[in-house]
This record gives C-alpha cells, structure tokens and sequence, in this order.
C-alpha cells in the first residue's frame, strides 16, 4: 500500500512539482528451508543400510521446525518507504525545456526484533566484527539529483536531442532482510549437524525425531534457548539501498516516408550494490598453482593424518554468518538503434538493433542470503568476487515487427502482424564440477590450459580399477574443445570470467491475424466480433530446427562443467590440483560437451484461436 501527496504550481516559464510519498510494505516469508529433514550421507549404500537397517549414520543432518511442538510459522515484516521530492521544468525556450530536481528517499523498519539470549554477541567474526541480531540497520537517507532536457533543434519536432543524468535508487528482495530474524532461532529453529551422528534415525515423519526422548539436547523447544547460533543472517548497519548514476543520450530524426530514427546511448555505474558476505569464512591458507603457476586462494590442508581437508571457518560450529552488505563495483552500457515506420498505406513497422554490456560483481542468483553468496562464481573468494559480465545480458539484440491492417467500409477489418526477435539465448560461466579451493562451494570458474601440458589430468578408472580413459586422452580431448570454442580458444592461459561465454544465437518470429467484423444490430452502438489466430514460433511449423533453444550436454544453471577435481598430488611445497573430465570416459565427454536442442514445450511451435465480441 502507499500513497503521495504532490503539489504543481507554475511560476513564469517554470513548472515546479513537490511532493511526498509513503510506501508501506508487507512481507512473509514462509520459506522453510530443511522443514521436512536433511539427511546427508557418504554413499548411496550407507543411505540405504541406515535407511532400511539402521546400520550407520548420517554424516550431516539439518531441520527447521516450530517451538513447543508447533510447526515452524514463517517470518513476517513490515517496512516503510518514505520520500520528498521537488523538481522544476524550466522553458527556456519554447523549443528547450530543461528538467532538474532532487529525491530524498528513507527507509522505515517497522518491527521489533526480538533477540536470541545466547552469548552470539560475543563472537568475533572477520576482521573483528561482532553481530547484534535485533537491531535493524541504519535508517539513511538517500540523495537522488537529477537533470534533463529536451532540444527541438529545428523547432518543427524534426530533430530532437534528449538526455539526462541523475542518481537512482531503489529496493531489492526484502526476502533477504526477513533471513536476519528467520535464523535468530526464536521464531523458529534450523539446526545444521555434522560428526557423530550415531543417535539420528532416518524416518519417514521429522516429528518422530523431534519426540524421540534422547534426542532432547538437538532440538532445544523454547525460544528461550541459549544454545549458540550455527548459522546467521544479518543486514550490515550501515547498509545503504541499491543505487545508480544513470545517463542517457538520444536524438530522434525523422526521414522521408513516415520514419523517424532514433539513436540511444545508456550508461549506468554502480555507487551502492546489494552484496553478500560470509564473514564467518577463514582466512585462505596455502594458494593452489596451476602447472603454469597460475595461482588461486585455496583453503585445503592436511590433519594429522595427512589427510586432505577445508580449513574454510573461523568457528567451526557456525556453518555461515552471512552479511548483507554493499559494494560498488559494476556498470553496464547498451547503444540502440531503432527505425520506426509511421502508418501509411496499411503498413507499420519497426527495426531495432542492441549492443549492450554489464558488469557486476554478483547476481546475487538467490532468495535466500546462503544461497545468493554460494550460488555466484568466482576465481578467489567468493566475498570478493570479480567483476564479470551480468547473465541477462546478452551483447547483441535485433527486434523488428510489420504490420498490415485493411478496412473495408468500416464493416470488415483485418491485420496481420509479424514479429521477430533474434539475440544469443544466453550467457555461460565455465566453472569446475566440484569444490576445487576448498571453501565449501562448487564456484570455482575454471582455469582455460593453453595446451594438453597445462592441466594435470589424471586417469579415469572403473569401479574394478581398470583405465578407462588416460590422462593424456583427457587433455587432448578437453584442447579439442577448447580450440573450437571461441570464447576458450581466445582466452588461453587465463582464468575464465563469469558469464564471459556467450551461447548460441536463436531467431524467433511470432505472428498474429485478425478479422474483425463491425455491426451496429440496427442500434447506435457498435459492436466487432473479433476473430483471432496467434502462432508462437511459426518458424518451427516449417523447420524443426528453428527456434530451439539449446542446452549444453555439460550444463546446469549456466555453468558449464568441463572438468571436474580429482584431488591434490602428492608430495610438493605448494598444493598442485589434478583433473579429470566431467564424464565417466573421453567418449562420453565427446558426447555430451556440445550444444544439443532442449525439448521443452517452448521450442516447438503453438497456436492460438480466439474469437472475442467487443461492444
């Protein structure tokens, strides 16, 4: 719900508008993570023996639930979203008007926070940070100016330049804010268990476990437990909302036969980017080498044992203190170019051609904190990740549409419209299939060798030990691919960016007829029996091939999974990675590493009849 108030009064060759406006906004987030159980285990054959014989255990459990035998409620939340604003529209001639004013927006945190009573507040995290879960952030105000104009440069609308720069903010998920009280355990409870899990049965309803006597110390059932916290989310106190510095530059000309062109520039910089944080992530110890020497922060070392493990946690028994915080790294920029044709003899049109670029540091690919910081891909850490390129960005666009209307003694009408649409489907990362540092997430972007030298591969084995595939098979295969991809081919010897790859290019043409049939029925009214046929992807009704979307044989999400971990060589000063493909043998790699038709209802071709009676 909201509302404004705004006053507009002229002064001479000025027009000044004023006003203030309240945004009130309600949220619940019902999302339940865990809510039925998490079960964890090594093998498929240790889930089964723990299963149907209770041999075993888990290695890592986890569940959410209500306290005092209630079921987990959600979190509710409501905010506030104030404004004022004043802006003048000055004529100063009566072919150049001038645009200028300010916005002064504040956030307004409208509920209490109620407070867990455990000793969590005393936990130093990185770089000495401590937390306090039952304050909200800041309240700050944000600056917005702004300018603009409008130049008829000939006074006859014949060519117009417009533009304007000006900072913008707005919101973002609030889904983000309701984590810091979901995880505060007193609304509801997550637990997150790992080591001994010897007393945790598998069962089939999680409220035997939550009534199994001997498990009382696991599953606290007051609010008022002082059990220390194993996961936080928390907003940054001096959080700030998402804002922009935008400028535009655009001229609009008209040409012979009814057209008018227009050329657009944008450029938009990042001052306040909503980021994600674990500041319980350690320190990363010893930099894993590539065979080039090429280096990446890593958090492998070795028990006592000699065994390999992540060392990726300051405090152990806390899974992740994740913060929303703020950068300011990114920007994006797009040039368009668009012809528009004026109707005339029955015929309209547009063509429109795109070239668009944007960077930033994280897409924040998550409704949750946890999963907006893990989901996002990196070389180091993912608290500091590179800038790459955004995935919904895609360089090159080209949109047209036709249309041809005919009337017939205003008593018969149709037209028919065709649109085309033509861009890459998408953007990819190459990422490994696995944790390669160590920090507890599969995001590590890979490595591109320069050559079948460059990459420690190791055999692939069956599961009696026989190879199936060598190392050197594996690097010939995997140089195969990369020599015949253009974006890998072009990049050797470096470390891949985030969403750097573009997909394949797809075409798209849409198209609609109408008839429309006008009558009055002997009345003063008039009244049109509407017929109508749509076709979504006509050219596929000729060609199965055209406009398929495509899906990589070794994609998910838009990573592309080349390669997978196959764990650190032995012996060494430094950690030095081995490989292998992301497949069970080089024939498979073979098979899956290409782009290959998705069969989803959206590829193939569809109709629509209607018939419709407007009066």
């Amino acid at each position: 719900d909201g509302g404004n108030d705004t006053l507009i009064g002229g002064l001479g060759n000025d027009t000044l508008t004023a006003g203030i406006s309240f945004d009130y906004k309600y949220f619940k987030n019902s999302y339940i993570r865990y809510g039925t159980g998490y079960y964890r285990y090594d093998s498929v054959d240790d889930f089964i023996n723990h299963a149907e014989n209770g041999i075993g255990a888990p290695i890592a459990f986890s569940l959410t639930y209500g306290f005092n035998g209630n079921e987990a409620p959600g979190v509710e939340l409501d905010f506030g979203y104030g404004a004022i604003y004043v802006q003048d529209e000055w004529s100063i001639k009566d072919n150049l008007r001038l645009t200028y004013g300010i916005r002064l927006e504040k956030p307004f945190y409208l509920n209490t926070l109620e407070d867990n009573k455990s000793n969590y507040k005393e936990i130093e995290f990185a770089d000495g940070r401590h937390v306090d879960l039952s304050k909200w952030p800041n309240s700050n105000i944000s600056v917005s100016p702004r300018v603009g104009f409008n130049w008829d440069i000939m006074g006859d609308r014949s060519i117009i330049v417009r533009g304007g720069t000006g900072l913008y903010t707005g919101c973002l998920p609030f889904a983000w804010f309701t984590n810091q009280p979901l995880y505060t355990n007193v609304i509801q409870n997550t637990v997150d268990y790992e080591g001994d899990l010897s007393k945790i049965k598998f069962v089939d309803d999680y409220h035997d476990i939550l009534n199994d006597p001997e498990l009382t110390d696991y599953f606290p059932q007051t609010s008022d437990s002082t059990n220390v916290l194993n996961q936080m989310c928390i907003v940054d106190p001096d959080f700030k909302f998402p804002q922009i510095w935008r400028t535009n530059l655009a001229v609009d000309i008209k040409l012979p036969f009814d057209m008018v062109l227009t050329l657009e520039g944008l450029y938009s910089k990042d001052i306040n980017t909503a980021n994600q944080q674990n500041i319980n992530e350690a320190k990363p110890l010893s930099p894993i080498v590539e065979t080039s020497g090429a280096q990446r922060d890593s958090w492998w070392t070795k028990n006592d044992d000699g065994e390999l493990i992540t060392s990726n946690r300051i405090h152990q028994d806390i899974v992740g203190a994740l913060m929303l915080t703020n950068g300011n790294k990114g920007h994006q920029y797009s040039f368009t170019a668009q012809l528009d044709k004026k109707f005339s003899y029955g015929f309209s049109g547009m063509l429109a051609y795109t070239h668009s670029i944007s960077k930033i540091s994280s897409t924040n690919p998550g409704d949750a904190s946890a999963s907006a910081w893990s989901s996002n891909v990196c070389v180091n850490s993912l608290n500091y990740p590179e800038l790459g390129y955004a995935n919904f960005s895609v360089p090159n666009r080209v949109m047209g549409a036709l249309t041809y209307s005919y009337e017939l003694d205003k008593a018969f009408g149709f037209s028919l419209s065709l649109y085309y649409s033509g861009s890459a489907q998408d953007r990819y990362s190459y990422i490994y299939k696995n944790d390669l540092n160590g920090d507890g997430n599969a995001s590590d972007l890979m490595y591109i060798p320069t050559g079948a030298d460059d990459i420690n591969f190791v055999d692939i084995v069956n599961s009696e030990g026989a190879v199936v595939s060598t190392a050197a098979q594996q690097a010939e295969a995997l140089m195969n691919y990369i020599n015949n991809d253009k974006y890998l081919s072009a990049n050797k010897g470096k470390y891949a960016e985030r969403f750097a790859a573009v997909g394949p290019w797809i075409n798209r043409i849409d198209a609609k007829a109408l008839i429309n049939l006008f009558t009055n029925f002997g009345s003063d009214k008039r009244y049109t029996l509407q017929l109508s046929l749509d076709c979504y992807n006509i050219g596929n009704l000729f060609n199965s091939e055209w406009g398929v979307y495509k899906y990589h044989g070794l994609g998910t999400n838009n990573f592309i999974q080349l390669v997978k971990f196959a764990g650190m060589e032995e012996g060494g000063e430094t950690p030095t990675p081995t490989y292998q493909l992301n497949a069970t043998s080089v024939e498979q790699f073979n098979a899956d590493a290409k782009f290959m038709n998705n069969v989803i209802l959206s590829n193939a071709w569809q109709m629509l009849v209607g018939i419709r009676l407007l009066f």
